[in-house]
């Protein structure tokens, strides 16, 4: 897991439980619309995060079946959609601008960093994906994805520290719903 997963996932839990210094007054209950589209923004980010990790062959081979079809930072995506998931359920807008602006220009930065380097490493077969894959937001769902998804390389990658990270927060965000 690269430094801005560790960063994002925890600026998304501390400021899903403590927003600018405040403990929220009101968290999104699964039965209104709100809850419901973080339910769903949170359950797409992890699958597709524990898809893409057990997908990729990290220094092995230009990963680009699978995930890696759609976008090429499928993690990235994913953690995006996770932390966009837990703003929504606080239904305070200083939680977008609090959690996604910065973690969006870490990522941005990362992104094209890695990127670089990808190019380096790989040369044409980079260009050529790079070319027409988009960099983070799927343009369309193409007919046959590819690949295949590997429990062991998702193990290798620790795709388990943002699972629990995630649980932990719903946990913590329920027992304080439970006892405020």
């Amino acid at each position: 897991m690269q430094f801005a997963d560790y960063s994002s996932h925890t600026v998304c839990a501390t400021n899903t439980l403590n927003t600018v210094g405040n403990l929220p007054s009101q968290v999104a209950r699964p039965s209104d619309l709100w809850g419901a589209a973080a339910a769903g923004l949170i359950l797409a980010g992890i699958a597709l995060r524990s898809w893409a990790a057990g997908t990729l062959r990290k220094g092995r081979a230009l990963t680009t079946w699978g995930p890696y079809r759609l976008c090429r930072h499928p993690l990235y995506l994913g953690s995006l959609l996770v932390m966009a998931g837990f703003c929504l359920l606080i239904p305070d807008g200083k939680n977008l601008v609090v959690v996604l602006g910065p973690v969006g220009l870490i990522y941005w930065l990362t992104m094209r960093r890695e990127e670089r380097r990808l190019a380096h490493k790989y040369g044409a077969a980079w260009a050529s994906y790079a070319a027409k894959t988009p960099r983070l937001v799927p343009r369309r769902l193409p007919r046959r994805l590819g690949g295949s998804w590997s429990l062991a390389q998702w193990t290798r990658s620790a795709e388990y520290r943002a699972l629990s990270v995630t649980l932990l927060t719903l946990l913590a965000i329920e027992l304080w719903r439970a006892f405020n």
